[in-house]
Parts: structure tokens; C-alpha cells; sequence
């Protein structure tokens, strides 16, 4: 089974958000081979490139969403706009969650790229300083990472 480190997590998202075809070790965890084969695509580094970063915006967005529902707030919307998302970053801060706030900055950074919402927008609407942002992102990155590892061996087992 591939070792899923913080380090090929943060390696695999810079991947995704930047549009390489890097092949990272994420590409071989069982969970995207058996999705890769689940959706029919040709075995070739852009289409396990893709499914991995399927693999990934599914999980983000998963998490994401389920921080929303757990403290009773809306769920996030493809048709918002920056304007709304920014409004909603401000109110998630209200919350005093971490975890909302280190998956939503995972979910508006690596999955919502059409909103091109950058450090700045999210450290400001947040009224926070960039190096809580990190703290954040290091965070979601960990909780990222524990579900991906449990993903994998969920896959393993009963594959």
C-alpha cells in the first residue's frame, strides 16, 4: 500500500491547483485505481490524473460540506458568487470552528477555482494574518491526509 503523507497531500493539491500532469505518489493508492476503473477511463497519466484529483475536490468537498451541515449552516452553492462566498467566509468565522475554517479554505482554494479566491481574499474576509491561514491550511491538510489514509484502507480491505 503507498505510504499518504501531509507532504504528498500538499505535493498532490499544488498539482491539481496548478494544472500539472505531475505524477505524484497519490496516483497509486488503490482508491484511485479502483474509481479510475469504475469510471472507465484509459489507463494514461492524464486520465489518472484526473481521477486523483477527483479523488481529492470529492473529499474536500465532502468535508467541506459535512462541517456545514454538523453546525446547521447552508451548504455551499457552484452558482456563488465571490460576493456571496466572501459574505459566508466572514460568517464561518463567526463560528469559531477551525475545522470549518481549515476545510474551507481546502474547498474555496482547490475546489471552487473558478472563484480565484487567493490567500489575501480569504485572510481578509476571515480577519486573519496569513500565517493563520497557513496554520489553517496545514490543518486541513492533516484532516485531509487522515481521510484519505482511512479511505484507502476501507478500499484495500474490500478490494
Amino acid at each position: 500500500m503507498p505510504t499518504i503523507t501531509e507532504a504528498g497531500v500538499q505535493q498532490a493539491l499544488n498539482a491539481l491547483y496548478n494544472g500539472s500532469l505531475e505524477d505524484t505518489a497519490l496516483l497509486d493508492l488503490h482508491l484511485v485505481d479502483m474509481l479510475h476503473r469504475e469510471m472507465h477511463m484509459p489507463d494514461a497519466l492524464p486520465a489518472r490524473v484526473y481521477t486523483r484529483n477527483h479523488v481529492l475536490t470529492r473529499t474536500i468537498s465532502e468535508q467541506f460540506g459535512l462541517m456545514r451541515t454538523v453546525l446547521t449552516l447552508p451548504m455551499p452553492d457552484e452558482a456563488d458568487t465571490l460576493e456571496n462566498v466572501l459574505r459566508a467566509i466572514r460568517q464561518d468565522v463567526q463560528t469559531g470552528n477551525t475545522e470549518l475554517l481549515a476545510w474551507g479554505w481546502l474547498y474555496y482554494r482547490f475546489v471552487r477555482v473558478d472563484l480565484q479566491i487567493t490567500p489575501t481574499h480569504f485572510s481578509r474576509a476571515a480577519g486573519i494574518t496569513s500565517r493563520t491561514l497557513r496554520r489553517y491550511q496545514q490543518r486541513g491538510i492533516a484532516r485531509l491526509t487522515l481521510h484519505l489514509i482511512d479511505q484507502e484502507q476501507q478500499k484495500s480491505r474490500a478490494g
